[in-house]
């Protein structure tokens, strides 16, 4: 979640709010930190909570009600999970493809190294 610069991104942000949710930790209807402490929780500026929050508002995983604060929206596990899905499919199959290529590695021997975990 910490980058090189033991600074937390935006990237960061989103993947630690989503992972709560798809966990069960931040439950469909429940509110979810504030701006204010989630950045104090994360150590970071309250821009970058502010922007990744949008973004998930966006995607339809949170939703606000004025002067109360952020609650995860009804169907947020299956959004989330439709959005990594799609990123998974997209990005990271493809570049994985590519390493396995450049790597030598055969479709056996990363299964075997799947399975050894």
């Amino acid at each position: 979640m910490i980058n090189n610069n033991n600074q937390v991104g935006y990237a960061s942000i989103l993947q630690y709010v989503g992972d709560r949710i798809l966990l069960g930790t931040y439950a469909e209807g429940e509110r979810i930190p504030s701006v204010r402490d989630m950045a104090v929780q994360m150590e970071v500026n309250p821009i970058t909570i502010t922007r990744a929050y949008d973004r998930l508002q966006q995607l339809g995983a949170i939703r606000v009600q004025r002067g109360l604060g952020y609650f995860v929206a009804d169907g947020a596990i299956a959004t989330i999970r439709e959005e990594r899905l799609a990123r998974f499919r997209n990005e990271t199959i493809p570049e994985l493809r590519r390493t396995l290529a450049l790597l030598g590695i055969t479709p056996r021997e990363l299964s075997e190294l799947l399975v050894e975990g």
